[in-house]
């Protein structure tokens, strides 16, 4: 190679890297492109957790190429989950997307020179290098330059298969096309390249015949070639092999997202085909584009092999990708070094052909590719100023910070203000609700207003998504004129030139400024943030069915109407699901908190937290009347030890540094009481020195009794003893089936006439083991005491059974009217 071609070479790869490494740390370290997530939070994941999670939607190369990357710096730098580490951590994924670009560009000068010499793959550098598209895809942490690469690798091993030929090239083209497969699944298409280029090598044999086309031994090489990209495509995507039904699902998902497209979403107002046409206009330029389509039209006309060769993937490419509903302008990198290649190879052949063009080359030549260059190479430029600026989100988030105090209460889309701390285990302090975009809210008249709310974040990412289905898309209209009717706009962030600049969305907006590039001053979104008022608040005053029913009055503010417990197990660790009903009395004008502990019988907690009901539903926001349901998990401690507890709620004012909770009344006065018990709740196993194991229970006694209908509790036997002037007895139960009821238990001493001389009533468990948590095959043991002192001599009975405090009703006893159980008949106490 020349010096002159080396140095220019070089000099267009320092311009090239430096225009893709230019605002590379836009948004850091909040905002990331929408995808980037699935590559760097996996590659993090493994580091943090010790768990490789990869999806099939997208093949773990490039996540692997990550892991690899991180696990050589965090050697020396051990991963701090701080904001400043996340954007050197995602600064630096980015950062291995440009590398692929750089590698991209320089595969093309020898890709070119092995075309038609040193001059094709000077001229395809430099035409690359200030294409628009390449190099706004090379500021992204995701796999669309790394594909790009291995499709050209693979095309540059297909043009050797074509000439010289060899197995060794083969094998190399299968290789590329089972990396690019295992970086995205789109890179499968280059085996048509390969398949093209066997078929020109095949004919283009010295001893060729029509027989051949049939003869397997002519066909080895290929074959040897698509053996060795499937090989290589599964030890890359090992997890294939033992997850193949799920590999099977998300192709099927994959599929159905190409036919159908994003749930919904018209993504743009054309058709595909259309759409990536408008990309090849804007993402290298139109004159560019126009000479493509000359040169292309001119190699498949006159069936020039090479051509055909270099640009078969590119074109199969974009009937594909023009065939799906989800189309994304980052879907066509891969086809755009080729073509540029291609570019480069007809202009060479148009400079044989004119005269005038061979006496001024440099003159002709320079003129060229400053036509070319001048509309990509523009957009580039203000595209990498853009993200040197403050991203729209960014400058939003500021702002509410600034003006609004911690416990406002916030309901936003995605990408507007308040992103996501990935990895920081930070929150925001405001009350944030973010609204599923895809959920079914996002197609009812209150999506905006469905959550006590003050302020509402709308991004244009989001609120202009235009619908396919007429109905849902006339309800996204009624949203936005509702908010336009019932809430009053505070402030607006608008990154275009014009104010009312409001072209068509183009999803590719979500990936930072395109088509629209030069119409924008900032990058991101269009934010508006809207106040709803208090007459404007969304309220209810039905009363939905409630398990249990309360009636607790908090200081004539706040009633707590009852509540669901719908698990009354847990292990510590996990939580407990519960329903509050909440009723407002008055219009309140101080922010309450609802505490809820999880207590144990010495009234430590174990678990709960303070919070607002519904965590963002704001008292000041509430309506006299009307009906809060607060469903949430309490939260049990994982150092929780095994045993029964109660749930205690009650209600402070969140301005009271003591915390002091509201009392309780009825008819305006305090009843001594400001909280509720809920319970008791079981965490873990039965209390310690509770429950039996089947050696222990041997009473003196063996009996079968089963009650209940159906059957619940089993007496065992019981062992019956006198000590003075009392009688103790032990009862062994066990639990045959769990019961809702916390049963009580009734030992009964009566005289020959019937009469009740002697009892003793406490609940089942000793108190210290509710019946309703009982396991099934737990056996309890309960001890009593039944005074007898002053019973005069004679003969007695001695009954028991089970019974509900709460209501009186016994539990079934078998062949019994009374529900009880005979234990001892003409009982005769010692010394009487």
């Amino acid at each position: 190679m020349k010096l002159q071609t080396r140095t220019l070479i070089i000099a267009c790869l320092w311009l090239a890297f430096f225009l893709r490494i230019w605002g590379l740390d836009f948004g850091l370290p909040y905002e990331f492109h929408p995808d980037e997530h699935q590559y760097v939070d996996a590659a993090l994941r493994w580091y943090t957790t010790g768990e490789m999670e990869t999806r099939f939607v997208n093949p773990p190369l490039f996540t692997y190429v990550l892991v690899i990357a991180f696990w050589f710096w965090f050697a020396l730098t051990p991963f701090e989950p701080s904001p400043e580490f996340l954007t050197t951590i995602y600064f630096f994924a980015r950062l291995w997307s440009a590398i692929f670009g750089m590698l991209t560009i320089a595969l093309m000068s020898p890709l070119g020179k092995k075309l038609r010499g040193q001059k094709i793959g000077l001229l395809s550098v430099i035409l690359v290098t200030g294409l628009f598209l390449p190099a706004r895809e090379a500021h992204f942490a995701v796999n669309d330059t790394t594909v790009t690469f291995f499709v050209l690798l693979a095309i540059y091993f297909c043009l050797k298969v074509y000439r010289p030929g060899g197995l060794i090239y083969y094998l190399g083209a299968g290789a590329a096309i089972g990396l690019t497969t295992a970086t995205k699944f789109t890179g499968a298409l280059t085996l048509v390249t390969l398949i093209v280029t066997h078929g020109f090598a095949l004919i283009n044999r010295p001893d060729f015949s029509g027989k051949m086309v049939f003869s397997p031994k002519a066909h080895r090489s290929l074959w040897l070639g698509l053996l060795v990209a499937f090989v290589t495509f599964v030890v890359v995507s090992a997890q294939v092999i033992w997850q193949l039904p799920e590999f099977i699902k998300q192709m099927d998902t994959v599929a159905q997202l190409g036919v159908q497209g994003v749930r919904g979403v018209q993504l743009g107002p054309t058709t595909g085909w259309q759409f990536y046409v408008d990309v090849f206009g804007w993402g290298i330029g139109w004159a560019m584009f126009g000479v493509v389509l000359v040169v292309l039209s001119y190699v498949f006309f006159t069936r020039q092999s090479e051509g055909i060769i270099l640009s078969i993937f590119s074109v199969v490419l974009f009937v594909f990708m023009g065939a799906q509903k989800l189309f994304t302008a980052r879907y066509l990198l891969p086809a755009i070094p080729p073509l540029v290649v291609l570019t480069a190879l007809g202009l060479a052949e148009l400079q044989t052909h004119w005269l005038l063009w061979r006496r001024y080359q440099v003159v002709c030549w320079s003129l060229l590719v400053i036509m070319f260059l001048a509309q990509p190479l523009i957009n580039l430029i203000w595209f990498d100023y853009l993200l040197t600026l403050p991203n729209t989100q960014q400058i939003a988030t500021d702002w509410f910070i600034g003006n609004f105090p911690e416990d406002t209460v916030v309901v936003k889309e995605t990408y507007s203000i308040f992103p996501d701390l990935v990895f920081l285990n930070n929150h925001w302090p405001y009350k944030i609700t973010t609204l599923d975009p895809f959920g079914p809210t996002r197609d009812g008249e209150d999506y905006y207003v469905s959550h006590k709310t003050q302020i509402i974040a709308l991004s244009n990412f989001r609120f202009a998504r235009i619908r396919e289905d007429p109905v849902v898309e006339e309800m996204r209209l009624k949203q936005l004129t509702f908010l336009d009717e019932k809430a009053s706009l505070i402030k607006e962030f608008n990154p275009y030139r014009r104010a009312d600049y409001a072209d068509w969305f183009y999803q590719d907006e979500l990936y930072g400024p395109a088509s629209e590039t030069l119409q924008r001053i900032y990058p991101g979104p269009l934010i508006k943030l809207y106040r709803l008022p208090y007459e404007s608040q969304p309220f209810s005053f039905d009363v939905p069915p409630i398990s249990i029913p309360i009636d607790a009055n908090f200081d004539g503010k706040i009633t707590l109407l009852g509540y669901d417990l719908p698990a009354r197990r847990a292990e510590a660790g996990s939580t407990f699901p519960l329903t509050l009903y909440w009723q407002a009395l008055v219009r309140m004008d101080k922010t309450y908190v609802v505490f809820n502990h999880l207590l144990d019988n010495q009234q430590r907690n174990w678990g709960g937290y303070d919070r607002w009901p519904q965590e963002t539903a704001k008292t000041t926001l509430w309506h006299p009347g009307e009906i809060i349901v607060d469903t949430f998990n309490l939260p049990v401690n994982s150092d929780a030890p095994d045993g029964i507890y109660t749930i205690d709620i009650g209600l402070y004012d969140q301005s009271d540094p003591l915390a002091v909770p509201l009392p309780i009344v009825r008819r305006e006065q305090p009843v001594g009481q400001n909280s509720v018990p809920i319970g008791p709740v079981k965490v873990g196993l039965a209390p310690p020195g509770t429950v039996l194991e089947l050696d222990q229970a041997k009473p003196d006694v063996t009996l079968v009794v089963p009650l209940g209908q159906p059957y619940v509790i089993l007496l065992r036997g019981y062992n019956l003893s006198q000590d003075g002037d009392s009688l103790q007895l032990t009862l062994y139960w066990e639990s045959i089936n769990q019961t809702p009821t916390d049963w009580s238990i009734f030992v009964h001493l009566r005289n020959r006439a019937g009469e009740t001389v002697a009892q003793k009533d406490g609940p089942a468990g000793s108190g210290r083991y509710p019946t309703s948590l009982w396991d099934v095959g737990e056996i309890v043991a309960d001890e009593l005491i039944i005074p007898i002192e002053g019973l005069p001599d004679g003969h007695y009975n001695l009954f028991i059974g089970l019974y509900d405090l709460t209501t009186g009703a016994r539990l079934a006893a078998p062949d019994n009217v009374s529900d009880e159980i005979l234990l001892a008949e003409d009982f005769i106490p010692v010394g009487r």
